[in-house]
């Protein structure tokens, strides 16, 4: 269960929960994402909780399935009220960027702390506020996307590989995401690498 809940909060970025049925007793798994404490979530439950433990990134939690409907609206409640940037890792996250600001230099200064890794983790950084102006599905099965993005008369080109959600041109959006090298054809330019669209 565990296992299977922590794929589900990586694939959609939400807490989530899992849980195996024997006959009227629920059995579940919880995983967390971002900065939220799903410990203190699932203890806004415990009234009809027959047991849970566990801390800030993972929870085990039982309970009488006629209280699953109860528990389920609670959580869902309780999530509603959770700013968006909680769900993030902001230990990641350096900062906003303006779109001018990714440069040969920003590229230069992120290729100094390299090699990225677990223990290093490429940092990510936020862009708010651009245009979609182009948009184009790349790869043999068009699982990615590249963006032309505007902001106050700068472009910049941005990729999201295997992306879950398409904007509209002419919409403006805000980005999570990384500054990393494109070489094409002996051209080397920045470009942004999309983690999420916010």
């Amino acid at each position: 269960l565990g296992i299977v809940a922590s794929r589900l909060a990586k694939h959609f970025n939400k807490p989530a929960f899992v849980f195996s049925q024997n006959e009227e007793h629920l059995k579940g798994s919880a995983r967390s994402v971002g900065k939220i404490d799903i410990l203190a979530l699932i203890s806004k439950t415990n009234s009809i909780l027959s047991n849970y433990g566990g801390h800030k990134g993972a929870a085990g939690i039982s309970l009488n399935s006629e209280n699953f409907e109860q528990f389920k609206n609670k959580i869902k409640k309780e999530c509603s009220q959770i700013s968006e940037s909680e769900f993030l890792d902001t230990d990641e996250i350096l900062g906003i960027l303006e779109p001018s600001e990714i440069d040969f230099e920003m590229l230069e200064i992120l290729e100094s702390f390299e090699p990225f890794g677990h223990k290093n983790p490429r940092p990510f950084f936020v862009l708010e506020n651009l245009c979609v102006k182009n948009k184009k599905l790349l790869g043999k099965d068009e699982k990615h996307l590249k963006l032309i993005l505007t902001k106050e008369n700068k472009t910049i080109e941005a990729l999201f590989f295997n992306f879950d959600k398409e904007p509209e041109l002419n919409q403006n959006i805000s980005l999570l995401g990384s500054i990393s090298k494109n070489e094409f054809r002996g051209l080397v330019t920045p470009q942004f690498v999309i983690k999420e669209i916010l």
